[in-house]
C-alpha cells in the first residue's frame, strides 16, 4: 500500500503517467440529504434527544426518567430516493416505539419488530420521519434500532435490489433485515460510485467544523447513529476502509485538524491494517 500526503485538495482529478482516472466525494451522513448509502436508515438518524433522559456511552437512552427519547431518522427526504416499499423496523429490548412527522404509517406491528412504509408530503414529495421511544424496560432498554427494506441482495451482486432468492439465480439470498451489517452499503449508493477510481472521505468522517482530537473521540461502529449535527455526525474509519475495498477504490483519508499523535498513528495503523494492500492511500490534512 502506497501513501501520498496531500495538504490541501479541493476537485479530485489525478493523473498516474498516461493514465488518466477520477475520483468524487462522499456525501455526510445526514437524515435529510437525499443520500442514503447504509441499508440500515437509522444509522443516519440524528442523536437521541429527550429532557432527563440517560444516555449510554453510545447514545442509546437507557433510563426514560420518566421522559421520551426522540429522534428523526428522515427529514425531508425525497421518497424517491429510496427503494419503494415496505420497510421493516427491529430493535432489541422491551417498550415502546411511535413513528410520527407525517411521513410514516405502521402496516404491523409485534415486539422487537415492526412494518412501515413511507408517506411522501404532496406538495414536496418527502418524508419526514420521526421515532420516539416512549415507554421501556428498564432492565431491558431498547437498542440496535435497525431500519432496512423487505428486499436484500444475491450473494455474488451488492450493486442491485431484489426481492426474493427468486432473482439469485442459484446464488445466496442476503435479505436486508437479517444481514444489515454485512451488507452495510445501499445497493444503489454502491452502483453510483463504482465508476470512480478514488474516493475522498472528508465528508463522511464528518470532520467538518470538528475539533475531535483524541482517538477516543472518533465515531465507533457502536455509536447509535453516524447522523447529527455538523462537528458531531460521521462514519467510523472501518466503514470508510471497507467502502475503498468493496468498490477496490483507492482511498482518500482526511484528518482532523486538532488531531494528536497518537490519533494520527491509530488512524494510520488502522488503515495499514484493513485497507486491501494493492490500494493507494491519500491522507490530507485537513
Amino acid at each position: 500500500m502506497k501513501y501520498v500526503f496531500i495538504i490541501l485538495a479541493s476537485l479530485l482529478v489525478l493523473s498516474q503517467s498516461a493514465n488518466s482516472y477520477v475520483g468524487i466525494n462522499t456525501n455526510e451522513v445526514l437524515n435529510y440529504n437525499g443520500v442514503a448509502p447504509f441499508v440500515d436508515l437509522f444509522r443516519s438518524a440524528e442523536p437521541f434527544k429527550g429532557n432527563g433522559v440517560t444516555f449510554d456511552k453510545d447514545g442509546w437512552p437507557i433510563q426514560l426518567n420518566g421522559g421520551q427519547a426522540s429522534t428523526y431518522f428522515l427529514k425531508w427526504f425525497s421518497i424517491d430516493a429510496i427503494p419503494a416499499g415496505h420497510y421493516i423496523v427491529k430493535y432489541k429490548g422491551s417498550g415502546t416505539l411511535v413513528y410520527s412527522g407525517g411521513g410514516v404509517e405502521v402496516v404491523s406491528s409485534s415486539p422487537g419488530r415492526d412494518v412501515i412504509r413511507f408517506v411522501a408530503d404532496a406538495n414536496y414529495n418527502e418524508i419526514i420521519a420521526k421515532l420516539t421511544i416512549t415507554k421501556m424496560d428498564a432492565l431491558r432498554p431498547i437498542r440496535n434500532i435497525q431500519i432496512t427494506h423487505s428486499g436484500g441482495i444475491c450473494q455474488n451482486n451488492p450493486f442491485e435490489i431484489v426481492t426474493s432468492s427468486a432473482s439469485c439465480g442459484g446464488s445466496i439470498y442476503l435479505p436486508f433485515e437479517k444481514h444489515a451489517s454485512r451488507i452495510l452499503f445501499n445497493p444503489d449508493y454502491l452502483k453510483f460510485l463504482k465508476g470512480f477510481k478514488t474516493i475522498r472521505f472528508m465528508n463522511l468522517s464528518g470532520i467538518l467544523r470538528n475539533p475531535i482530537s483524541s482517538w477516543s473521540q472518533r465515531p465507533r461502529m457502536t455509536d447509535a447513529t453516524w447522523g447529527g449535527e455538523e462537528g458531531e455526525r460521521g462514519a467510523p474509519l472501518e466503514v470508510m476502509i471497507r467502502l475503498a475495498n468493496q468498490l477496490n477504490a483507492d482511498a482518500w483519508f482526511n484528518i482532523p485538524f486538532a488531531a494528536d499523535d497518537n490519533y494520527i498513528w491509530s488512524h494510520t495503523h488502522m488503515v495499514k491494517e484493513k485497507l486491501n494492500p494493492h490500494l493507494k492511500a491519500y491522507v490530507e490534512y485537513t
